[in-house]
């Protein structure tokens, strides 16, 4: 029997709907790197902008399991809150935002 080498966690979203996150896979992890990379250069993005790219990502981690709640993005936006947002990169792409940019962070939970 093989051995699973990666850990899944379920969580419910906002809209009441469960998924278990995963790691993404080398395709996913390309696709989420690069929307990553407009986190990156000379200008942090503003408040909006950010969180335009954080529910992209969650997007793209979600779009293996809930693949019709990632086509509606309005239905996605509904499902998510920051914390939710949060845990979904931190299993899915390895990325701790906490620890990333604090402003940003305390901005984005504010609201």
């Amino acid at each position: 029997m093989a051995k699973t080498v990666y850990t899944t966690e379920v969580i419910e979203l906002q809209n009441g709907a469960e998924v278990t996150l995963r790691p993404l896979n080398i395709k996913g992890t390309r696709v989420f790197n690069e929307k990553f990379k407009e986190f990156q250069g000379p200008d942090t993005p503003d408040e909006e902008r950010a969180l335009e790219i954080l529910v992209d990502l969650a997007a793209i981690c979600l779009k293996r399991d809930l693949p019709d709640l990632v086509a509606d993005k309005d239905a996605l936006e509904e499902a998510l809150d920051i914390a939710t947002i949060y845990k979904i990169l931190e299993v899915c792409g390895g990325l701790d935002l906490k620890g990333m940019n604090a402003q940003l962070t305390a901005a984005l939970l504010e609201e």
